[in-house]
């Protein structure tokens, strides 16, 4: 009996191990049942990833469009198209400092730099333009001159007397300075600018 019962547990052990194996090892033909066939978990390796895209999109688009506002800047500068290299600079100023620090890089930062720089000597122009279109409204006439080698020249200025080195005021309250007399010519000093006045001395 004894020996009967351990041929019996052989043979059942063997006939689970083939039930098993016949379950877990079943090749797909149709619908299963999803708790009899093993799943199977992919290691890490194997999972596709889908492809990382590069960041060339904001930060190299805004870099493009930036620089195109400064070749336009620069152009208009050279054409002294003062208001419009200004907003062309403010433009392309506005796009870079707008950029994240992720999409900055040493190409935003040079050409932040350049427009800086551009926008600066534009606003000089702007500001020297503004002042000669003002020192043309002031209208200043230089009816004569007395022209010495010993800094003791005199000038006659909208019927002032006016020695040279010394200041006199407009109508607008603006001071100019008599820098320096010519023969024909004298060189006022208006709002840190020198500006050229001819004699005329029909007036």
């Amino acid at each position: 009996l004894g020996l009967s019962a351990c041929v019996f547990a052989e043979i059942a052990a063997a006939e689970v191990s083939q039930v098993t194996e016949a379950v877990f090892h079943m090749e797909e033909r149709g619908r299963r049942d999803p708790f009899v066939i093993p799943l199977r978990i992919p290691k890490e390796e194997e999972v596709v990833k889908p492809p990382v895209q590069p960041q060339l999109d904001h930060g190299v688009k805004t870099v493009a469009s930036a620089r195109q506002f400064y070749s336009h800047a620069e152009a208009a500068l050279l054409e002294l198209q003062v208001p419009e290299a200004l907003k062309s600079c403010d433009a392309g100023l506005n796009q870079l400092r707008a950029l994240s620090p992720e999409s900055s890089n040493s190409a935003s930062r040079d050409l932040l730099t350049q427009l800086a720089l551009l926008h600066k000597a534009a606003s000089r122009m702007q500001h020297r333009q503004d002042c000669e279109s003002a020192f043309r409204q002031l209208k200043l006439t230089v009816s004569g001159i007395v022209s010495r080698d010993d800094r003791r020249s005199q000038a006659i200025i909208n019927g002032q007397i006016v020695k040279e080195g010394h200041t006199f005021r407009v109508a607008d309250g603006d001071v100019v300075i008599l820098d320096s007399i010519r023969e024909r010519e004298v060189v006022l000093l208006f709002r840190g600018y020198k500006m050229l006045a001819q004699l005329n001395p029909l007036h």
